[in-house]
């Protein structure tokens, strides 16, 4: 799959809500994949990211309570 992103706010569809790049899309793909690779290991992997992710998260927001 390959997107063009055209300059001048082109891309401002592309991540629009309907927009292949939107939230929805974007980790619907994300899960697709990861079902079909990992199948029943995906519950593990998935706590995990998100642990790492929310981690990452919360350190960076840290960083504003300075």
């Amino acid at each position: 799959m390959t997107q063009q992103i055209a300059p001048n706010g082109g891309a401002q569809p592309l991540i629009a809500d309907g927009g292949y790049f939107g939230v929805k899309q974007t980790s619907d793909r994300f899960v697709d994949f990861a079902v079909s690779a990992f199948g029943r290991v995906w519950a593990e992997i998935s706590q995990k990211t998100y642990e790492a992710i929310m981690g990452k998260l919360d350190t960076f927001a840290a960083g504003f309570d300075q």
